[in-house]
């Protein structure tokens, strides 16, 4: 994998909206809501026309609710509320946390409640516009409104049943919603649609669009796995970088930009530093990457040695602690990578070594300590268990090799995801030093 992937340090993005949405009869229809406080705001995809300028914090538990947080240098971030004290604000722009620190904040708005402006939309929408109607499946998926934004893309097929924009979000919004009601609930708790965020547990896991996030940097341009973007985010990307050489100038070559693979369309947001889109792009499959990780590595051996109860699954865990239950699930597979991934030794030397892959600590401390440049630590053994065990008999064996192969396999050098997460600490490590996990900036 030699593709540079170029980032962008920036989460918002401006574009217009579509013209439905510029309508007379849709502007005319608000004309009763303007006189109720909300104000009329630029028509911009993310940062809808109407928009309830408030400073009170929405109610705990309620249903999501969007703001826009205008920084002190005039960008703005539209995205979920997640949570605000009084030193950052946390939003959740297309499934990444993010937080803002409070002294870069000028302004925060919340939004009028989604269903209310889907109502609003919808009624500008003919039963017959299958654009009009991809368009409204897409703003909803956006908010996470999947099983609304289904009924849309259902009603889209309907009216052309063979338009592979709609087939494509169809499945993917059914995908969508299955894993979401797989989620098991809290006690007490009922299973709720559209929450797509990590909540706070013992053991904190990624959330759905963290894992994609995560598949779009692995993913391999040469043998991509089955990728969906909206036509909608393709166009407000060509409309942002129009200036770019990279972005089509004639009609006929942005329309057919419109019907590109969308591999090629990854490949120029990569090109574009067009990082705030990544997580637009809906990864359906691990890439090979990942595949490797999950088969050879993660349910190979991890597992049954490194995350068992007794060792760094449990209360013995010591400063590293990896996730023991669900052990196929994505969460768990993709949560456990990233903790081993930004984990430090004492000395700051990192467990997983990218550049030579036989020497990272994580493949050498499970060689037995005559054979290891890295040494597993003494391990005592306790009540019920047998210590420390070697996993591998030498560099030789097999799962080592398929280890190292593994790690050769992952993208490099290794992106920022920028992903907001806080690694769990064992009962008997709390209190102790935390330095070891940090999340790497390049």
């Amino acid at each position: 994998m030699s593709t540079t992937r170029p980032h962008c340090d920036d989460p918002s993005r401006h574009s217009a909206l579509p013209g439905l949405l510029r309508s007379a009869a849709w502007l005319a229809g608000l004309g009763g809501v303007l006189s109720m406080g909300i104000l009329l705001a630029p028509s911009t995809q993310d940062r809808p026309s109407v928009v309830l300028v408030s400073a009170a914090q929405p109610e705990e538990g309620g249903a999501s609710v969007e703001c826009v947080v205008t920084r002190r240098d005039g960008k703005e971030i539209t995205g979920i509320f997640v949570d605000q004290d009084s030193k950052r604000v946390v939003v959740r722009v297309r499934g990444v946390r993010t937080v803002i620190p409070r002294d870069q904040i000028q302004r925060l708005e919340f939004m009028a409640p989604v269903e209310d402006r889907y109502e609003e939309l919808r009624a500008t929408i003919a039963d017959n516009d299958v654009e009009g109607l991809l368009y409204l499946g897409e703003w909803l998926r956006r908010r996470e409104r999947y099983e609304l934004a289904l009924t849309e893309i259902n009603n889209a097929l309907r009216v052309e049943p063979y338009n592979e924009q709609g087939k494509a979000m169809r499945a993917w919004l059914e995908q969508q919603i299955k894993m979401v009601r797989r989620e098991p609930a809290g006690p007490g708790e009922a299973p709720t649609l559209g929450a797509g965020r990590r909540e706070a547990s013992p053991f904190p896991m990624l959330s759905r669009d963290e894992i994609n996030l995560i598949r779009v940097y692995e993913i391999d341009l040469n043998d991509p796995p089955r990728l969906l973007i909206g036509r909608d985010v393709i166009e407000r990307l060509m409309q942002e970088h129009a200036q770019s050489e990279l972005i089509p100038v004639t009609r006929d070559g942005r329309e057919s930009f419109l019907r590109s693979p969308p591999a090629r369309v990854l490949d120029v947001m990569f090109r574009l530093q067009a990082r705030d889109y990544y997580p637009e792009v809906r990864v359906m499959d691990d890439p090979e990457s990942m595949r490797l990780w999950k088969r050879n590595v993660h349910a190979a051996w991890l597992n049954n040695a490194c995350a068992s109860a007794r060792c760094h699954g449990g209360e013995h865990a010591g400063r590293l602690w990896l996730q023991n239950k669900n052990v196929n699930s994505d969460a768990t597979a993709y949560t456990n990578l990233l903790i081993l991934d930004r984990f430090r030794l004492p000395d700051g030397t990192p467990l997983i070594n990218w550049d030579e892959p036989a020497r990272s600590p994580i493949l050498q401390m499970a060689l037995s300590r005559n054979e290891s440049v890295t040494p597993h630590p003494e391990v005592g053994r306790s009540a019920g268990a047998r210590g420390w065990r070697p996993v591998f008999r030498s560099t030789e064996d097999r799962r080592f090799q398929q280890a190292v192969a593994w790690i050769d396999s992952m993208y490099r050098p290794r992106p920022d995801s920028r992903i907001d997460y806080t690694p769990p600490v064992p009962a008997g490590a709390r209190g102790g030093d935390r330095s070891p996990v940090t999340p790497i900036d390049r």
